[in-house]
């Protein structure tokens, strides 16, 4: 069925705002509430809306909701996703969505059963995004779980026949909730980035 679902990585970067507070208190707004207030802060330089943590897909009827709001008012786009979502419900928000930046955490099966997600299903919403969105790629790198220079050539190597003008960054971890291992190391990241370059025209390094 149409669906996004939520990972739980233990490593989580943002943990704060993304799990769960019993003790917190939310407030709905609604797609035209949300548009007016974009458009307000047009005249400062605000292009758009972007959509992200917690995982948006989650809430796609939302964003389908609110993205064809905001392009009927002239605003851009963004949907920050892990992209572990249905291809029905990316079929939704696509004709609305100029960019999306999408979490590609790893390019083996094992790590994605780890966090409950799937990695062929991740391919299949970067490929369909590609194809009528501008799509970026971010891979958090965490010491013995994705760091291999192997599994990323492979990884590369995948991305650059979807396009090799997709711009990948690779980006530095440091312990955050559940996860304890020291910070990557930079000189890897640097290997990773040669790696990926064999490939990509657009390698970035992130939190270095």
């Amino acid at each position: 069925g149409s669906y996004g679902c939520n990972l739980r990585c233990p490593f989580c970067q943002n943990y704060e705002i993304s799990q769960e507070n019993l003790h917190g208190r939310s407030l709905y707004v609604s797609p035209e509430q949300l548009v007016e207030e974009a458009k307000k802060y047009v005249p400062a330089g605000n292009i758009g809306i972007a959509f992200t943590y917690n995982e948006p897909m989650i809430g796609w009827e939302y964003i389908r909701d609110t993205a064809k709001l905001a392009k009927e008012n002239g605003l851009q786009v963004v949907v920050v996703t892990n992209g572990t979502a249905s291809q029905e419900a990316l079929e939704e928000i696509l004709p609305y969505v100029d960019a999306f930046n999408i979490d590609l955490k790893g390019f083996t099966d094992p790590v994605y059963q780890s966090y409950a997600g799937s990695l062929e299903q991740v391919k299949a919403f970067i490929e369909r995004a590609a194809r009528d969105a501008h799509v970026e790629i971010t891979s958090l790198i965490v010491p013995g779980k994705n760091d291999s220079l192997e599994q990323m050539e492979e990884q590369a190597k995948w991305l650059a026949s979807v396009d090799p003008d997709i711009p990948l960054h690779i980006t530095r971890y440091f312990p955050r909730w559940k996860e304890t291992e020291d910070p990557t190391d930079i000189e890897q990241m640097k290997q990773l980035q040669k790696v990926a370059e064999k490939y990509l025209h657009k390698v970035y390094l992130g939190n270095v």
